[in-house]
C-alpha cells in the first residue's frame, strides 16, 4: 500500500446507503469509490484496484454473492459484505466463498471504521512476530498456537484460540462481536453474543484475567471485545 489513503470501493443498489457511506469514509480521509451494481462494481473494482471493498449482499441481476465470487477468482483483498439483518443466515454462506467481514448496516460509525482499519492492516503484520510478550506475564507462541500465563502453560480449545487470535489481531481496538462470530463460524453452537460471553469467561478464566480491572480483554458495552495490556 503507498503512503496515500487507501482506496475504499463501495458497492450498494440504494443511493442514499451508498451517499452516508462515501460521506463517513471521506470524513475519516480515505479515498472513496462508488458503484450501484454488481457489474459496475466489478468494472470499478478491475480499474482502479481498490485496497477494500464494501459489499452490499441484497442486490438485483448480480447479488453481493455473485461479485464476491468473481472477485476472489482474481484478488484476495479485504471484502466485506454489508447485511441488513443482525442474525444473516447468509454469514456463513459468505465465508465460505472468501468474505472477510459482515457488517449490518445501520452499525455505529466508530465500530464501522474499527471493522475498516482492523481489515486494512498487513495480515503479516501480526503473525510474522511469531513468539509475543504482553507485559511480564503472557507469552503467546503464535506459530506453535501456545500460551503461557504465569510460566504456566494454558490449554485453550479451538474455539477459544481463534477467539483469542481474533483479539490480538484486533489489538488496541474493538473486535466486535461479528468479529467474534465470524472467527468461530464453523461452530454450529456459536451464533449468539450471549455465546461470545461464555467463551470469552472462560477464555479470561485461563488467562488468570478475571480481576476488575482487567489486564488482557475489556468489555466494550454493545460492541465487543478489545484486547490491550493495561
Amino acid at each position: 500500500m503507498n503512503s496515500a489513503k487507501p482506496k475504499i470501493l463501495v458497492i450498494d443498489d440504494e443511493p442514499r446507503m451508498v451517499e452516508v457511506l462515501t460521506l463517513m469514509l471521506e470524513d475519516a480521509e480515505y479515498r472513496v469509490s462508488a458503484a450501484f451494481s454488481g457489474k459496475e462494481g466489478l468494472r470499478t473494482a478491475y480499474i482502479e484496484h481498490p485496497d477494500l471493498i464494501l459489499l452490499d449482499i441484497m442486490m438485483p441481476e448480480m447479488d453481493g454473492f455473485q461479485v464476491l465470487d468473481t472477485l476472489r477468482l482474481v484478488t484476495d483483498i479485504p471484502i466485506i459484505m454489508l447485511t441488513a439483518a443482525v442474525q444473516d443466515p447468509n454469514r456463513v454462506r459468505g465465508m465460505d466463498k472468501g468474505a472477510t467481514d459482515f457488517i449490518t448496516k445501520g452499525t455505529s460509525t466508530e465500530v464501522l471504521l474499527a471493522h475498516i482499519r482492523a481489515r486494512l492492516r498487513p495480515a503479516s503484520k501480526w503473525k510474522a512476530q511469531g513468539i509475543r510478550h504482553f507485559g511480564d506475564d503472557l507469552v503467546v507462541d503464535v506459530t506453535k498456537r501456545a500460551v503461557r500465563v504465569d510460566d504456566k502453560p494454558v490449554t485453550l480449545t479451538s474455539l477459544q484460540w481463534r477467539l483469542f487470535q481474533c483479539l490480538l489481531e484486533h489489538e488496541g481496538s474493538v473486535s466486535s462481536y461479528d468479529d467474534l462470530l465470524s472467527a468461530g463460524w464453523d461452530n454450529p453452537e456459536f451464533r449468539t453474543p450471549g455465546a461470545i460471553k461464555v467463551q470469552i469467561s472462560l477464555l479470561r478464566e485461563k488467562l488468570h484475567d478475571q480481576a476488575r480491572p482487567s489486564r488482557f480483554i475489556h468489555t466494550i458495552r454493545e460492541e465487543g471485545y478489545m484486547f490491550e495490556v493495561r
